[in-house]
């Protein structure tokens, strides 16, 4: 039976006379386990007036909306049942134009495909086969104009929504679940599965989302006015395209955690989608609304994953939680004391060694360091962690004030700069990171001015690119030899010159950098800044987890945890420390 109410015969009167006409057609479509898909209603242009139509398909109640509300459209597609059952919901787009073009946000799709968010199995690294994309969305170019539709975080659909690409038909499925067949991907290594949502009295299924048009003339600009209609729809709603990029990436990153750990977590990039990453989780989180940020600490709090700097995080996530209002895990920040002060001699931090292939003393994880050697990144986020427990009320039998001395102490006066360890004598832009953290969460610098000025200005002059600052090089600015970057026991068999960690530029660990070097008033630091902080957008039109330095291509757009530098800036504007015309400069990117 269908019922079509008042409300909707209106709007259908209303769009003749008021919508321009538009080559898509758009179709609500019901999915029932072992059933055909079940059309619900169908339009075409985009409703000036609400829009509502309803229809019973084997006891589950179909009701769709369309409205256009603060200037742009929403969808909100409800099931409801008063028996328990199973479906999931779709929103289809089909061109009517044989020259239409189906699109991802990557670009444009020429076969048939099924794009997914996930490959559902936290363990799982490598899921290469996996046809994914970064938002959940779907569009259709007819001349000029994209006409695009985006669904919610995938973290409020179990993780499975998906898009499914039929070329020939010139239509896209946008849906809440999972049909199950691979769709491009190879169910042999990853793992494909058909997904349904539960129904009962008390439990509908809603899938939202947005709908609008777009004449992007480059697919930078196509894929600007994604993020900028995410962060229009959603909470908290930033209009700049710096803070629409820094939210909106990561709330697509957002996922149902699969290990029970919280309800939600967030991935660092559609690249590393299985999982959330404990020190890419830390900085993403500060640009999620708090519901989500805690969510994200704890699963942090239940994990207690080791090695590296992760427990060196949590503890001074645990102090931010605090900070936040939320309620910080104590018994889980005692056990992280223990295993930090188990790392740590005479105030100093050595990181976990591993026999694997990869030494993760750090971030940096394709350098290989010697067991006794400790990181001047490290020691710094040490030293932050302590003031951290001592904070608690956790009592560290290694007081914060060693930690700093040994982390000022690690500063080469005769040579002008922090190394990047104590036994590798490499320039490094991520050694601030710990005096950074300290200022913003205890409002107390950790190094000394003159070393912060002086580290800041061999830096600038001696490894600037084109394409960034090189993450480490030699005194003198030139690439370190592949032999730096190896320990004793492991010699290291890298990429060229210019490439990832061997003097790539990291727009994190560059903008970490600069952020501290304006904060301790280096001469010239907000010129760098807005230099720096504006280079991937003009490059490739977001900002890029890296980029090579020699031939400035980027590499893993929209990754996650850059979106620090944005909330950190606007923590910096809040408390009259900066003012808004960074954001402006990325603004006028063209």
């Amino acid at each position: 039976m269908c019922k079509l109410t008042y409300l909707f015969h209106l709007s259908l009167f209303c769009i003749l006379l008021s919508c321009k006409q538009s080559p898509i057609e758009w179709t609500v479509v019901l999915h029932q386990p072992g059933k055909a898909p079940s059309a619900i209603g169908s339009f075409s242009g985009l409703p000036e007036v609400p829009l509502f139509f309803e229809k019973e398909v084997d006891r589950i109640t179909v009701e769709a909306l369309f409205e256009k509300m603060d200037g742009q459209y929403r969808f909100s597609i409800k099931a409801r049942s008063e028996a328990p059952t199973a479906c999931y919901l779709s929103l289809v787009a089909s061109g009517s134009n044989n020259q239409a073009q189906l699109y991802a946000y990557s670009g444009a799709v020429t076969e048939n495909q099924t794009f997914r968010q996930s490959p559902h199995d936290p363990s799982d690294h490598s899921f290469k086969t996996l046809v994914k994309q970064d938002i959940p969305m779907l569009a259709i170019k007819d001349a000029a104009t994209y006409y695009v539709a985006i669904s919610n975080t995938p973290a409020l659909y179990d993780n499975y929504t998906t898009q499914t690409y039929d070329v020939v038909n010139r239509s896209v499925e946008l849906s809440s679940g999972d049909h199950g067949k691979p769709g491009g991907a190879d169910p042999s290594v990853v793992k494909i599965e058909e997904h349904y949502h539960t129904l009962d009295q008390n439990n509908p299924h809603v899938f939202e989302g947005i709908l609008f048009e777009t004449n992007a003339a480059t697919i930078n600009d196509f894929q600007k006015d994604v993020l900028l209609a995410i962060a229009a729809r959603w909470e908290p709603r930033f209009k700049d395209r710096f803070g629409a990029t820094s939210f909106s990436s990561n709330y697509m990153l957002l996922r149902k955690n699969e290990t029970g750990n919280s309800d939600y977590w967030v991935v660092p990039g559609i690249a590393y989608a299985n999982k959330q990453y404990s020190r890419d989780a830390f900085w993403q989180s500060m640009i999620l609304p708090a519901k989500y940020r805690y969510q994200c600490y704890l699963n942090e709090a239940n994990a207690l994953t080791t090695g590296a700097e992760r427990p060196l995080f949590l503890m001074l996530w645990t102090y931010r939680a605090k900070l936040e209002g939320s309620e910080p895990d104590l018994e889980a920040a005692r056990k992280t004391l223990a295993y930090i002060e188990g790392r740590t001699q005479e105030g100093w931090y050595y990181a976990a060694h591993t026999n694997s292939t990869k030494n993760l003393k750090s971030w940096y994880d394709m350098v290989e360091f010697d067991e006794d050697d400790v990181l001047t990144y490290n020691q710094g986020l040490l030293a932050v962690a302590l003031m951290a427990a001592e904070a608690l009320g956790l009592e560290p039998k290694t007081t914060s004030t060693k930690a700093i001395s040994n982390y000022q102490s690690m500063y080469k006066d005769e040579k002008g700069y922090f190394p990047l360890s104590r036994k590798k004598d490499l320039l490094a832009v991520d050694v601030f990171t710990g005096d950074l953290l300290a200022q913003l969460y205890f409002g107390k610098a950790l190094l000394r001015e003159e070393s912060v000025h002086a580290h800041f200005q061999t830096i600038v002059a001696n490894a600037k690119t084109d394409y960034g600052y090189k993450v480490t090089s030699l005194a003198n600015g030139d690439y370190a030899p592949l032999a730096y970057y190896s320990s004793e026991d492991k010699k290291n068999k890298w990429y060229g010159e210019g490439s990832y960690q061997w003097g790539g530029s990291w727009y994190l660990y560059d903008m970490l950098f600069l952020l501290n070097s304006y904060l301790h008033d280096a001469p010239n630091a907000l010129d760098e800044i807005k230099w720096r902080a504006s280079l991937d957008f003009r490059i490739g039109g977001t900002y890029f987890e890296h980029t090579h330095t020699q031939t400035g291509i980027p590499r893993k757009s929209n990754q996650g945890w850059n979106a620090s530098i944005y909330a950190m800036w606007n923590t910096f504007i809040e408390n009259d420390l900066a003012d808004d015309s960074l954001l402006q400069v990325i603004d006028a990117i063209q």
